[in-house]
């Protein structure tokens, strides 16, 4: 049995409970898995990571914490990898993150991946975070490109640095972002980028997959299934 720690990074544990149902049900019967998020002071727990990585310590401390515990495995749930190589240098059990396990399935596969990103931050800066990380793995040639969906189509605000919205809120606009301009985004990057599998890089994404596989006739990577699975295999094959 595998005792994987999912880690939230965000400054607010208003996913947790919701996260934890999802990887409930994506989890192999033996895996417990479990959600924590981070502790941040007020300025930084909005329902979007910050745009500055100030959390860095809090993740590789919460790691070292999990290894005492008997954690055999620890996922970062950001599908950018935050302090993913740094963790991995000071961890002896394995961390990983969706960012690489999304391309390491895809290398697997023989398949050239596309990322899909909330443009909720500074392209320029996710691109380049992006990028260094999957250099770092190996994996670059396996990724054919790096898009963002428009999540503001019709005026709304950005979800970085609001404190106040609530869960709801935020899965709704994911979920209607997701049919519309996620779909044509991917699309796009099937046909003008030759990619032959989609990665919707956002663990908010994660749960709502279903059917997106059939509608873009691809195979579509889930954040949070693929690093589970990920974690769960490294948890066992160093058992």
């Amino acid at each position: 049995m595998a005792r994987i720690l999912f880690i939230n990074p965000l400054g607010t544990d208003v996913y947790d409970s919701y996260m934890q149902e999802i990887l409930e049900k994506y989890k192999a019967p033996p895996t417990e898995v479990e959600v924590r998020s981070l502790k941040l002071p007020p300025e930084y727990s909005g329902p979007m990571l910050p745009p500055q990585p100030v959390y860095y310590n809090e993740i590789i401390e919460l790691i070292i914490k999990a290894e005492k515990e008997g954690f055999d495995s620890v996922v970062i749930g950001c599908a950018a990898d935050p302090a993913l190589p740094e963790a991995q240098r000071m961890a002896s059990i394995p961390v990983t993150g969706p960012l690489q396990a999304a391309a390491t399935t895809a290398a697997a596969r023989g398949k050239k991946l596309a990322i899909l990103y909330p443009d909720e931050h500074s392209w320029k800066h996710t691109i380049s975070w992006a990028r260094s990380n999957l250099r770092l793995y190996g994996l670059e040639q396996a990724v054919a490109a790096i898009k963002f969906v428009d999540m503001h189509t019709e005026g709304e605000e950005s979800f970085v640095g609001q404190t106040e919205v609530n869960l709801e809120v935020v899965l709704k606009r994911f979920s209607k972002v997701l049919h519309g301009p996620g779909m044509e985004t991917a699309k796009e990057a099937l046909v003008a980028d030759a990619a032959e599998m989609i990665f919707y890089g956002c663990t908010i994404w994660g749960g709502l997959l279903e059917g997106m596989s059939e509608k873009l006739g691809a195979p579509v990577l889930d954040a949070l299934a693929v690093s589970l699975r990920m974690a769960e295999l490294q948890a066992t094959v160093t058992s």
